[in-house]
């Protein structure tokens, strides 16, 4: 970005599930929206995006070669444009809560992690509950001992209860603290 000040609308914040795990910063370049005229106007982007093209045209990978012709993008877009619940594919036994994100549509969410897109604070007050946790260690995959969070077997499968509208605002006033204080800790 001191090289060429046009890049920071691009460099986006990226997680996978270990970046995320460990508050590792990563970054990527997010060239989905980039014109024509911002990518010629930005050498050293033009350059990487030269150096993807070879190494996916060099690849074995038939699939892999098959996106040469657009090096500005993901092979795979998931990305929401709205706010999602972050879950990491994998995450420790040794934790008591596996660590689940509210991240906001700029922070790119990479194929180690589960989704959940347009989930409000509710959903991420339930999915951070001590009982959705026993019902993971209960019910999850295991990649080793570590647990292996998905959407068909965990999530699909969870009972979700009818909360009463007092219940449910008291879930996401919680949420918030939670997040307040998360934020809180990560600033310092």
């Amino acid at each position: 970005m001191k090289i060429e000040p046009k890049t920071e609308k691009y460099i986006k914040k990226f997680y996978g599930a270990r970046e995320f795990l460990h508050n590792e910063k990563r970054c990527c370049l997010w060239l989905l929206n980039a014109t024509p005229k911002d990518l010629q106007s930005m050498s050293k982007v033009i350059e990487r995006i030269k150096n993807i093209k070879i190494i996916r045209l060099n690849s074995k990978k038939l699939a892999t070669q098959k996106f040469t012709d657009y090096p500005t993008r993901f092979m795979e877009i998931r990305q929401p444009i709205i706010e999602y619940i972050l879950v990491p594919s994998h995450s420790s036994e040794n934790r008591r809560y596996i660590l689940i994100g509210f991240e906001n549509a700029d922070v790119i969410c990479g194929d180690a992690n589960n989704m959940l897109p347009d989930a409000t604070l509710y959903h991420f007050g339930v999915l951070t509950s001590n009982v959705h946790m026993a019902f993971i260690r209960a019910v999850a995959g295991r990649l080793e001992m570590r647990y292996r969070y998905s959407k068909d077997i965990v999530y699909n499968n969870f009972p979700f209860s009818a909360p009463s509208s007092e219940q449910r605002e008291r879930i996401e006033r919680t949420t918030r603290a939670i997040l307040d204080a998360r934020n809180f800790y990560l600033i310092l």
